[in-house]
């Protein structure tokens, strides 16, 4: 009797984590959504393809189909941002890129829609790609959006217009 109810609160607690991951989005047309009601955001258009991951710090990804390596945006949170302003996030985020051994780091404050985002930019020579994350502080949150766009180095300029129209388009519409 006791393994049987061990068992059943061990399945509850499995499918409990296994819906705890799961990111909600809420579609308004076919290329602007809102995700787990607190950020809303358009893709770039239709090209580009949305997944949900079963990463929980960056749970979708929108894809460009294309030949050869595909552009993508990652769509996240950063769950334990503690700085006591954007332009100290953007540096811890810098620190962290830094640490993993990524290259020519930059850090750029940039006005979006009225709004200071800070982008922080580099080089990744291992996988031969480049890297832009857009960070949007949002002063007493803990949890701060995050969209990352990643393509190959020879493409990079390319896809950059794209995620910019991404970053122009998010805001916060809760304070989830």
């Amino acid at each position: 009797m006791r393994s049987k109810l061990f068992l059943m609160l061990a399945a509850a607690g499995l499918l409990a984590s296994s819906t705890a991951g799961a990111v909600d989005l809420k579609w308004s047309g076919t290329t602007c959504f809102t995700m787990d009601n607190s950020v809303y955001l358009c893709k770039p258009d239709d090209k580009w393809n949305t997944q949900k991951t079963e990463e929980a710090l960056r749970p979708v990804k929108l894809i460009y189909g294309k030949s050869g390596a595909n552009p993508i945006l990652w769509i996240g949170f950063d769950n334990l941002a503690s700085a006591s302003s954007a332009a100290d996030y953007a540096s811890t985020v810098r620190s962290r890129y830094e640490s993993r051994g990524l290259k020519d780091i930059t850090v750029t404050k940039e006005v979006v829609s009225g709004r200071d985002v800070y982008i922080v930019s580099g080089t990744d020579q291992a996988k031969g790609s480049r890297f832009s994350v857009a960070l949007f502080w949002r002063s007493g949150m803990s949890k701060i959006l995050q969209i990352e766009y990643t393509a190959a180095s020879q493409d990079f300029s390319t896809y950059q217009p794209q995620f910019m129209s991404t970053v122009s388009s998010a805001r916060y519409v809760s304070m989830n």
